[in-house]
């Protein structure tokens, strides 16, 4: 869920609205958090809505007015009848105490507008799903108890994983809520927004614009660069049929922050070629190739490494094997498998029970704690997912229930339909993949080109320990004992071989021009 303040702008007509950005209390004292939240809510209110004098005098003694009226029928009855200033001083002190206390103040407040103005306080909550599920929950609670004691309209996000494994849980089940399911918005609509605002905003700008990246290191660049690349970017991306743009919403999506930090870490990456986007973008102004897809792959992949680490990239090795196993197919086969199921039974039937999976590939000869294993990464990867809708939690358990039911992801279906067969993948993955054979790992080792202080590595030389990663692949995959089980998962290293060879062809002709 996602709630932003210009979305709520409607209500500022008729009803007062807050808006309170969770993520600015991420580091406060948790035992002062409550009390902190309802002093901004006060604070919110009495900048936002000057027009209703909330903070006066007179708004202050009908808000009290119950406890002002007792108090002069009682302790204060002598100063009210006979003595003015002493009865205006207790008066006042009373309000004092009484502004003293945030949570009950707000709950005076909100019964007040809603008794005497007709209108409801509503109070946004955003940003409490980028927290782990411990402070969700808090946050929830917080939300009922200024539901129910201020009867205010409280709207607060929270991650539909979290919400849907706890809803008949505590502290959930135990208040009535109304859930809204907004769904995530297309990649290219968010992208294409963030590239239109930063150029609308370089394009009034001229000279330079300049930043610091260390205490010591001052970066400074001329706006007109910065305009010609993201104009470059913006064609590439959104083209028809972009490849770019269909990598980042088939591994990402609906995880908007996921994608977005994919698209970032291709902008920072060591690896992106700002200068040749430059270039080509001045030179070709209507082209929409500036950014070929293999080069994306390799700035997301490598980020600022040479070389490629399975354990801090944002792509996934699907060849590494999990702990205890050797093999480098289980990983695809499974994937493979669940995408026969998927296409074949379509969405009501793309769920496989888990144990269930596990006892078939356990069945035809592969380690029963090697499989579990293998759809543990799957599962952390987010290359599979399960049907209790849990992909989208902050601090997620990666662990096997048998009970659960499985079934391939949208990310998991692009790694096997696409990526797996792509050079740039090949020549990426094989960099950290354990090689068994010893003689095909000495032959890998001899023409693996190393990086230079630029990250750059012979092209050719690239080529040639991708097809020897092939070679072993395919001597690998011969050798298991386990029959196919289904004729797509028979000759992975065949069909990746034949796949990459317009990508070979490629590189041959640039090589050659």
């Amino acid at each position: 869920y996602l709630f932003q303040d210009d979305k709520f702008s409607s209500l500022k007509k008729d009803h007062p609205h807050v808006y309170i950005d969770f993520r600015n209390y991420h580091s406060q004292n948790q035992d002062t958090l409550n009390d902190q939240i309802y002093s901004d809510i006060l604070d919110q209110i009495y900048e936002k809505y000057p027009e209703l004098k909330l903070h006066g005098d007179v708004a202050l003694r009908s808000i009290y007015s119950v406890e002002i009226k007792r108090n002069d029928e009682s302790i204060w009855k002598f100063d009210k009848e006979h003595n003015e200033s002493a009865y205006q001083s207790r008066l006042n002190a009373f309000l004092e105490e009484k502004l003293k206390n945030n949570e009950v103040h707000v709950s005076k407040l909100s019964e007040y507008l809603i008794s005497r103005r007709r209108i409801r306080l509503c109070i946004i909550i955003d940003n409490a799903d980028q927290f782990s599920d411990s402070i969700q929950e808090k946050i929830f609670l917080l939300s009922q108890s200024i539901c129910r004691r201020s009867k205010a309209l409280v709207i607060i996000s929270l991650r539909e994983g979290y919400y849907y494994q706890w809803k008949n849980y505590p502290p959930f089940n135990a208040f009535q809520s109304n859930a809204y399911h907004i769904t995530a918005p297309p990649y290219q609509e968010v992208i294409q927004k963030r590239i239109d605002f930063t150029l609308q905003q370089l394009s009034d700008v001229d000279g330079r614009s300049s930043g610091i990246i260390t205490q010591n290191i001052k970066l400074s660049i001329d706006n007109e660069s910065v305009l010609l690349f993201l104009q470059s970017l913006r064609k590439s991306l959104l083209k028809p049929n972009s490849q770019l743009l269909k990598f980042i919403q088939e591994t990402t999506y609906p995880n908007i922050r996921e994608g977005l930090e994919v698209f970032k870490q291709f902008l920072i990456s060591g690896h992106t070629e700002i200068s040749n986007y430059i270039v080509r973008q001045r030179v070709d102004p209507d082209s929409v190739h500036h950014i070929p897809y293999w080069e994306f792959v390799k700035a997301v992949a490598l980020g600022n490494k040479k070389y490629y680490d399975h354990e801090i990239s944002l792509i996934h090795n699907l060849f590494y094997p999990a702990q205890g196993n050797n093999n480098h197919f289980i990983k695809i086969k499974l994937l493979m498998y669940l995408d026969h199921i998927a296409i074949n039974k379509g969405v009501a039937g793309k769920y496989i029970n888990t144990g269930e999976l596990i006892n078939y590939f356990s069945d035809i000869g592969y380690q029963y704690k090697a499989i579990e294993n293998e759809i543990i990464e799957l599962s952390k990867y987010r290359l599979v997912e399960t049907d209790d809708v849990i992909s989208d939690r902050i601090a997620p358990t990666y662990s096997i229930n048998k009970n659960q039911s499985i079934c391939i992801s949208l990310k998991g279906h692009h790694y096997i339909s696409s990526l797996l067969y792509d050079f740039s993948y090949i020549e990426l993955t094989l960099q950290d993949t354990p090689i068994y054979d010893s003689i095909s790992f000495e032959k890998i080792k001899k023409n693996f080109p190393m990086a230079d202080n630029y990250g750059k590595r012979d092209l050719s030389q690239r080529v040639l320990v991708a097809q020897n990663f092939i070679d072993y692949l395919k001597k690998e995959e011969v050798s298991e004992k386990s029959i196919p089980l289904l004729p797509s998962t028979a000759n992975i290293s065949v069909k990746i071989e034949s796949e990459i060879q317009p990508d070979i062809q490629r590189i041959g002709r640039k090589l050659n021009s």
